[in-house]
């Protein structure tokens, strides 16, 4: 309760009696267990199993229904902070991001022969779940109190300098969505070779599960390398983009990670952001240096 709640007027969590490695270690192990299920969302799995599973286009699934699906498709892999989620369990890598799992998930196209959209279903919970018919309880006894709820949301979003990587225009974090939606087993394969890994073994979910060890940035000057070297050949006027994840976008201007013959680029639905970034260029290359360099660029 005190996790999903994480404080009112105080913190509701002892953060200095708090042992990072013993919860980490139990929600590691009941998702080796399935006590606790996240959808693989990458590629066609999802997609297919659920056109064979269901005759008709639905919003919803039901709790039963939810747990037919998550039983027949492998772990999925997302990534909170430094802390990994996927077929081992729970990992910890050395750099951090955020591929949050949501519970409307992209899972089929609708019968309107004119629409190109992947449409949403919303997963549910076990409404039989204990901590469902307690949490009212908790949100009514916050509600009654005389003190000011904190923002401790607010606190931790400063805390994690959300701002700066919000607003940047190249933060890259969707670039598993890439690996996962475009490329072939593999291409995979020899991408998590190139980063480190000399014998990767696995299907596409171990795969994936090892690539966030790595930076976006790592990541995508590997894909760039091994593209430009033919190692994954792309041809030219092939654009590669995420369909299944298509929704996981990043930061204000909803970055996704494509690729091309050249590599890796990242696009933006704002129309405006190829002129944000060129005047940012320009800046960079002649505004703050010396005199020279302004008058070459007059």
């Amino acid at each position: 309760m005190c996790a999903l709640t994480l404080g009112h007027d105080e913190l509701f969590v002892d953060i200095e009696a708090t042992d990072p490695k013993a919860l980490s270690s139990s929600i590691g192990r009941q998702l080796r267990d399935g006590a606790i299920r996240f959808p693989f969302i990458y590629s066609r799995d999802l997609y297919d199993l659920f056109a064979d599973l269901f005759e008709e286009e639905k919003d919803y699934l039901s709790s039963e229904e939810t747990m037919r699906l998550l039983q027949a498709i492998p772990c999925g892999v997302f990534q909170y902070g430094r802390y990994i989620i996927g077929p081992s369990g729970l990992t910890e890598a050395q750099s951090g991001r955020a591929l949050r799992f949501s519970k409307r998930v992209p899972a089929f196209h609708c019968s309107d022969p004119v629409c190109r959209d992947l449409h949403s279903v919303v997963f549910s919970t076990g409404h039989n779940a204990e901590i469902n018919s307690q949490q009212h309880k908790l949100v009514r006894y916050l509600e009654s109190l005389e003190t000011p709820e904190a923002d401790w949301t607010g606190l931790a979003m400063e805390l994690n300098n959300l701002s700066e990587t919000h607003f940047g225009d190249h933060w890259i974090a969707p670039m598993v969505t890439l690996l996962g939606d475009c490329l072939g087993l593999e291409e995979l394969r020899t991408l998590i070779a190139e980063l480190g890994d000399s014998q990767p073994i696995g299907e596409r979910p171990e795969l994936l599960e090892m690539a966030p060890w790595h930076s976006d940035q790592t990541i995508a000057a590997a894909l760039d390398k091994l593209v430009l070297a033919g190692e994954i050949v792309v041809p030219e006027g092939e654009v590669r983009a995420p369909i299944s994840t298509g929704h996981l976008r990043s930061g204000a201007y909803r970055l996704q990670p494509q690729l091309g013959s050249q590599g890796v680029r990242f696009v933006s639905g704002d129309p405006g952001l190829p002129t944000l970034r060129q005047r940012e260029l320009i800046r960079k290359l002649y505004l703050s240096g010396n005199d020279d360099d302004r008058h070459e660029l007059d």
